[in-house]
């Protein structure tokens, strides 16, 4: 959908306001180990991700009205 739109802004000689780099790069799967951070300044985090995600999703079906 980026690639057509960014096609059809090309044409009429205007860039487009997002491009298939953005998408790409908001798409994209990393990972990132954070070991260093918890090393360097002493941060432990109080969740580790599992049990963040099922915190965050908690907190979501509570709002659902």
């Amino acid at each position: 959908m980026t690639g057509l739109m960014e096609d059809t802004f090309q044409l009429v000689g205007k860039k487009s306001p997002i491009s298939r780099n953005t998408t790409d790069k908001y798409t994209e799967d990393i990972a990132v180990d954070g070991s260093l951070i918890q090393k360097e300044l002493g941060f432990m985090p109080q969740y580790d991700l599992k049990t963040g995600w099922e915190e965050t999703i908690r907190e979501m079906r509570g709002k659902i009205v």
